[in-house]
């Protein structure tokens, strides 16, 4: 198991070449040189690489001009997987399977996938894909992402009998007995905000924020996935906000997750997930307005006092609470200009997540997988 930094987003010459094809159709080696600008040499090696893991085939074959070899036409092979993101959250697990340019082939999830340590999860996500698309042949795979829920030792973050980092190496054992290829390993938040960045052309410097059943985030600077010396940076969920608060599990109280994180709101309030609260709110009941916009205050806080920190060119927001309820959408972006370093206001960009929870960390595994 190894992990790895994510270069925000120069594209490889494997990219390169898979995209000039995906454009172009059929192509001989010399045409593909001639739109990519990839040198001969480099281009062969290539080539006979990506024809060896089957992301290309030769289609057809040209008669030679004179005495010239015949000139093989290449083809991306269709409908067949390149890389694959797996995530494995708290009570979730999630696969994408993409083709050579990264669009997804197969995506599956398992709901409530919480009670099997996390080696069967991996068994059980393959399972599922090969159920869900019967004709991908995952033989093609080229490389293997793994995002995991939780960085910190603890025995609920993943499953029950594991902590996170013991999960993390049950499944990376499953999945190098399954492949035969080395996995890049990688938390949950910045797998996702990989992905969120990879879906905007030119972004180098973000600051992404994650609120589910844990909270956290990641940042982007210069194209560089900042992870810190103990691939700790980002968890921003365990920022003391009331130090009277409810016990977090990190052994602190009032920590920022204990006080916006969907199972802390859905508990305060009584009712179950964030459905739950989103009725709540409908219904009008003045408790649960006061609860959802306190939370949405202080989560807008405490990023714009991380931006002071971070310098971002844009914040993520990805807080699908927020998003179905435009008013504390409003509640927060108000407390974070409030709070934002006035020479900021405005300048910083902040913007919803584009990927829903179900694809981001997967596909943002995948895109750490092809980046090796």
């Amino acid at each position: 198991m190894f992990y790895t930094d994510f270069m925000v987003r120069t594209p490889t010459k494997r990219e390169l070449v898979s995209r000039c094809l995906k454009q172009h159709g059929g192509l001989t080696r010399y045409e593909i040189g001639q739109i990519t600008s990839i040198p001969r040499s480099v281009l062969s090696v290539l080539i006979n690489d990506m024809l060896d893991s089957g992301a290309v085939v030769i289609a057809e074959t040209r008669p030679g001009s004179g005495r010239g070899r015949p000139a093989e036409v290449l083809r991306l092979r269709p409908n067949t997987p390149q890389y694959l993101g797996l995530s494995l959250q708290t009570h979730r697990s999630y696969l994408v399977a993409t083709d050579a340019t990264y669009h997804p082939l197969v995506n599956v999830a398992i709901p409530r996938h919480f009670e099997v340590d996390s080696a069967q999860r991996v068994t059980e996500l393959l399972q599922a894909a090969a159920a869900e698309a019967p004709t991908v042949d995952l033989s093609y795979v080229h490389g293997v992402g793994l995002a995991v829920s939780g960085l910190l030792p603890n025995t609920d973050l993943v499953s029950p009998a594991d902590s996170a980092a013991t999960s993390a190496t049950y499944a990376v054992e499953a999945l190098e007995r399954a492949f035969s290829l080395p996995v890049t390993v990688e938390g949950t938040i910045r797998a996702a905000a990989v992905a969120e960045a990879e879906r905007r052309q030119g972004l180098d410097n973000c600051f992404y924020l994650r609120i589910s059943d844990g909270v956290g985030a990641a940042q982007i600077a210069h194209g560089q996935l900042v992870t810190g010396a103990h691939r700790l940076a980002g968890e921003i969920g365990h920022l003391t906000i009331d130090e009277d608060g409810d016990r977090c599990f990190c052994g602190n109280r009032g920590c920022l997750e204990t006080i916006c994180s969907v199972p802390a709101l859905s508990k305060r309030l009584g009712v179950t997930g964030e459905f739950g609260l989103v009725q709540a709110w409908e219904d009008g009941a003045r408790d649960a307005r006061d609860v959802l916009t306190s939370a949405a205050a202080i989560v807008g806080r405490v990023v714009a006092q991380s931006a002071l920190l971070t310098d971002p060119g844009t914040i993520i927001i990805a807080w699908t609470l927020v998003q179905q309820i435009p008013q504390l959408l409003q509640v927060l972006t108000d407390s974070l200009d409030l709070y934002m370093l006035p020479s900021l206001r405005g300048v910083v960009e902040v913007e919803a997540a584009l990927l829903p929870e179900a694809t981001a960390a997967s596909l943002g595994a995948a895109l750490l997988a092809a980046a090796e």
